[in-house]
């Protein structure tokens, strides 16, 4: 148990340092973005719950059971949007027939969104969100031009893509989910779809 936290401690060491570096436009090679599953699963659902907070999810009712259920759908899209945007870069961007391993680079590149929940103590700080989400994004971009070689119009054509289908596979994910009976699809279809539009960080 003891070694199991000393690596735990190491590997989040090793992803907030990595972080700091991307934050400075400093990059290493995309396959040294190595991280354990539990770090994965950490960041994923820290950011979903950032994005909840910051999109307000708890007005969608005063109902605890309806805002749960509303902060665990923020959290699945937010593991669905991340899946689309590493997947589709890795594609996009890749050359010969190797896809490029961006799953670790996109994971500590979107972590830099946590420290926007603060917008969601302090509102009065939102030019301050705003301009952070922009370098969250200009450090993210610069980061895959430059480990995949590819031109900036190939990486705006990725997030393109990347967008539309996000709406299509989250559209789905909501369709099933109403038709289950999981969720209410009319009480959640507008939050749904700022969760879906913005980016991964709310940018």
């Amino acid at each position: 148990m003891h070694a199991f936290a000393e690596t735990y401690l190491f590997m989040l060491y090793h992803f907030l340092r990595d972080i700091w570096d991307i934050l400075r436009l400093r990059y290493k090679n995309p396959a040294d973005y190595r991280y354990s599953p539990a770090v994965y699963a950490a960041v994923l659902l820290l950011i979903g719950l950032v994005n909840a907070a910051v999109t307000e999810v708890p007005l969608l009712g005063k109902s605890p059971a309806v805002v749960t259920l509303a902060v665990l759908l923020t959290v699945l899209l937010t593991v669905l949007k991340y899946g689309v945007l590493s997947l589709v870069m890795g594609l996009m961007l890749s050359r010969g027939e190797s896809k490029l391993p961006l799953w670790g680079f996109v994971l500590a590149s979107e972590a830099l969104s946590v420290p926007l929940l603060v917008l969601f103590y302090a509102p009065a700080l939102a030019a301050a969100g705003m301009f952070w989400q922009i370098w969250i994004f200009v450090a993210q971009a610069v980061g895959l031009i430059r480990m995949s070689g590819r031109s900036g119009w190939r990486v705006m054509l990725g997030y393109l893509v990347y967008t539309v289908l996000t709406i299509l596979t989250g559209s789905i994910l909501m369709m099933v989910l109403a038709q289950t009976g999981l969720i209410d699809l009319g009480a959640l279809a507008e939050q749904a779809k700022v969760i879906l539009e913005s980016p991964l960080q709310t940018r």
